[in-house]
C-alpha cells in the first residue's frame, strides 16, 4: 500500500505552507495529522531508490537496515559504513540506510555525505527528538517502496552494534520468516510522563491510558519485512505520539501483531557481544579511541592501494 497518495477526499485541518530555513528551528510535531497526509507534505529530500536492486537476484537472507540518525552523529555513521566494509561475509545480505531529518546548519554537510556514499533517506521535518515517529514512519514507508524485496529489518539507534551471524543464525531457527517481530521488550510500561519539560513527555490528549501497550525501548528491535509493511500501511488509523517506540507497539497492539522479547537484544554495553545480537556501543571512553584508531588506519591503508 502506498503512503503518498493525499485525495480529495481528506477534510481535516489544512496542511501548512512547507518548511523554510526559519521555520524548520521551531517545527515540532503535530498530533493532529494523519500519516496519509504527512507522507504527502513530507516529501524525501535524499532518497536513493536503488540500494535494494542488488536483492532482486539474491537468493539469500536479505536484511534491511534503518538506522536512526542525528545530522551531527557523521563519526558513527562511518563508523558504521567502516564495519560493513570491512566484513565483507555479509556484503550480499545486508544493505544499511540512514534516516535524518532537516538541520539547518548542517544540511550542506549531508548532502555532501549523501553525494559520497548514497545511503542518506533525508526527511522535509526537523531532525529534533520529539519527531522521532516521523523518522520511524519515514523509514517504514521508504522500506515499503524501495525495500519490499527484503526478508527483515533491522531497525536501530546509530550507537547500536549488530551481530549479522548471531542475528542470521535466529533467523534460520524461525519456522515462519514472517513472524519474526523481536526484541527486549517492556510488556507493560507504567511511566507515562506528563511533564510539559519531560524528554518523554505525553499528553492526556496524545494517550489518555496509565499503561503503554508493549514496546520495544529504543536500542534495536528486527522486524519480518511483511509485518513491518503491514505497520506501515496501517498508520493512518493510530493516533500520531511524539514517542516512536511506544507508536510502533500502538499500531502492533491495534493489528494484534504480537512483540516478542529476546534476551539476545541488550540494552547495556558490548561485553557479551560474541553471544548477543544487539547492544550499545561506545559505553567506555577507550572504545571511542580504540574505533577511532582502527578507522584511521584502515582508512590510511586504503588511499595507498
Amino acid at each position: 500500500m502506498a503512503l503518498v497518495v493525499i485525495t480529495n477526499s481528506i477534510k481535516s485541518t489544512p496542511l501548512p505552507e512547507p518548511l523554510t530555513s526559519h521555520a524548520i528551528r521551531s517545527s515540532v510535531l503535530p498530533s493532529d495529522r494523519n500519516i496519509t497526509q504527512w507522507s504527502a507534505y513530507l516529501p524525501y529530500l535524499k532518497n536513493p531508490t536503488t540500494i535494494c536492486d542488488s536483492f532482486k537476484t539474491f537468493d539469500g537472507i536479505k536484511i534491511l537496515v534503518l538506522v536512526k540518525s542525528s545530522p551531527e552523529n557523521f563519526h558513527l555513521r562511518s563508523w558504521i559504513r567502516y564495519k560493513a566494509d570491512k566484513n565483507q561475509e555479509f556484503k550480499d545480505s545486508v544493505r544499511t540506510v540512514f534516516l535524518l531529518g532537516q538541520s539547518g546548519s548542517r544540511d550542506k554537510d549531508i548532502l555532501k555525505e549523501s553525494q559520497v556514499h548514497g545511503d542518506i533517506v533525508q526527511g522535509s521535518f526537523v531532525d529534533a527528538y520529539r519527531n522521532l515517529t516521523l523518522k520511524t514512519i519515514m523509514g517504514y514507508r521508504w522500506l515499503s517502496e524501495h525495500c519490499a524485496n527484503s526478508d527483515y529489518v533491522v531497525y536501530k539507534d546509530d550507537d547500536f552494534r549488530i551481530h549479522f551471524g548471531n542475528l542470521i543464525k535466529q533467523f534460520k531457527a524461525q519456522k515462519n520468516k514472517d513472524s519474526i517481530f523481536i526484541g527486549h521488550l517492556v510488556q507493560k510500561g507504567k511511566m507515562i510522563y506528563r511533564d510539559p519539560k519531560h524528554k518523554w513527555y505525553l499528553s492526556k490528549e496524545d494517550y489518555p491510558k496509565n499503561i503503554l501497550p508493549p514496546y520495544f525501548p529504543g536500542g534495536a528491535y528486527v522486524v519480518s519485512t511483511s509485518i513491518a509493511r503491514k505497520l506501515a500501511s496501517n498508520f493512518e488509523k493510530v493516533k500520531i505520539i511524539p514517542i516512536d517506540d511506544v507508536y510502533i507497539g500502538l499500531v502492533a497492539q491495534t493489528l494484534t501483531i504480537t512483540l516478542t522479547h529476546s534476551k539476545l537484544f541488550g540494552v547495556g554495553n558490548c561485553d557479551n557481544f560474541q553471544k548477543n545480537i544487539a547492544c550499545r556501543e561506545f559505553s567506555k571512553p577507550d572504545e571511542v579511541l580504540d574505533a577511532w584508531k582502527t578507522m584511521t588506519v584502515y582508512n590510511l591503508e586504503k588511499t595507498k592501494t
